[in-house]
């Protein structure tokens, strides 16, 4: 089994062609292949990350258990609606005082951030985007977290602003976030550990997708070759 992530762009526009490429540059090999959106807020994370996810299985395998085109999705996870709100997740979170300093200056240095700070309210009921403060639309990328929602996608550049304070997020806060434990160490310089974080695949919905490819993939696979031996 071959799990895959990606952007959900790839399904919009002309990058049909790139996820086209993958699907074929997998059945080529022998594998079938399905794909389908996830939003890691319906796995636990208290953040709105949608995803494309490839599951590719050999097709001896899926013979074998007896996937088809037909019900192959089957494999994928069930979403829980129950979502987790970034109030909740960084309520009783200890904050590091060198790092809240060092995301409140490198917010405010920039006539880009500084600029979109402004104008954004404090403590909103929903997750604001540049649309939502800013004149123009412009500064669309960055995002002002709201305390009732989970957060926005968090991205390489950090571009998610704090729902109360004016800066980006800690690494602290950012890992709770991400639904990493607190004691998950990250390593290298603070602008180092927000790109690998905005990289990463949330830990909850690779564990949900995981268990699901066990029940519906290895398992049953398991106990089919015990009979054929």
């Amino acid at each position: 089994v071959i799990i895959g992530e990606n952007v959900a762009g790839l399904l919009a526009g002309e990058a049909k062609l790139k996820l086209n490429e993958i699907v074929n540059t997998f059945e080529k090999i022998g594998y079938d292949v399905s794909y389908k959106i996830l939003d890691a807020s319906h796995f636990g994370v208290p953040q709105s990350r949608r995803r494309v996810i490839f599951i590719a299985v050999r097709e001896d395998v899926t013979e074998a258990i007896g996937l088809t085109f037909m019900n192959i999705s089957s494999i994928f996870p069930q979403e829980n609606k129950e979502v987790v709100t970034a109030g909740e997740a960084l309520q009783d979170l200890e904050l590091d005082s060198e790092e809240v300093k060092w995301c409140t200056d490198t917010w405010l240095s920039s006539a880009h951030y500084k600029d979109t700070a402004s104008l954004m309210p404090d403590d909103p009921d929903k997750v604001l985007g540049g649309n939502d403060f800013h004149p123009k639309g412009w500064h669309f990328n960055v995002k002002k977290m709201s305390r009732h929602h989970p957060a926005p996608t968090i991205t390489t550049n950090a571009d998610v602003c704090h729902f109360i304070e004016k800066r980006r997020l800690t690494i602290r806060e950012i890992k709770r976030i991400m639904a990493l434990p607190d004691d998950f160490i990250v390593t290298g310089s603070m602008s180092q550990k927000i790109e690998r974080c905005g990289r990463m695949v949330p830990s909850l919905m690779m564990k949900a997708i995981a268990e699901s490819v066990y029940e519906n993939v290895i398992k049953p696979y398991n106990e089919w070759s015990k009979n054929h031996v």
